[in-house]
């Protein structure tokens, strides 16, 4: 499923959400390859469901994590959420992608997302990596890609 969704072009946004004009018109991703599947992918961790009028369903539960400590059952609960953003409409299978969650602080832990299809003119066993930092005090989350 990954294979066919990691080549498409949409139009390309800032990380504030915004439109990237590019010559007077709309840029897209089309210069870099995979940059659309990224951009799907953060708009689906870094948002909370609700958040889009036009998608309702599309976003993450992380906003449910704030307040929690950081231990095994948050991390848990981080993945199982990630995991359901990713997979509830089949945007992506279980099995196209793995995501680790290790602690760096009292408050803060790094999950890793990777991704595992085949990479069309990339170097062989190459692998799409996105790295988020999420704050369990409410800040965040934040790509760090």
């Amino acid at each position: 499923m990954i294979n066919a969704r990691i080549g498409l072009v949409d139009v390309s946004w800032s990380a504030a959400g915004d439109f990237i004009l590019e010559k007077g018109d709309l840029q897209d991703t089309g210069k870099v390859f995979g940059l659309a599947f990224l951009q799907e992918v953060k708009a689906r961790v870094s948002t909370t469901v609700g958040d889009w009028a036009t998608v309702p369903n599309l976003g993450c539960y992380l906003d449910q994590m704030s307040g929690q400590p950081n231990n095994q059952n948050t991390a848990n609960a981080l993945q199982a959420a990630i995991t359901y953003s990713l997979t509830n409409d089949n945007y992506l299978a279980p099995s196209d992608f793995s995501i680790n969650v290790i602690p760096m602080s009292i408050s803060n832990l790094l999950i890793r997302i990777t991704f595992l299809g085949i990479l069309t003119n990339q170097p062989i066993n190459s692998k799409m990596v996105l790295n988020i930092v999420y704050d369990l005090t409410g800040k965040g989350p934040f790509i760090v890609r």
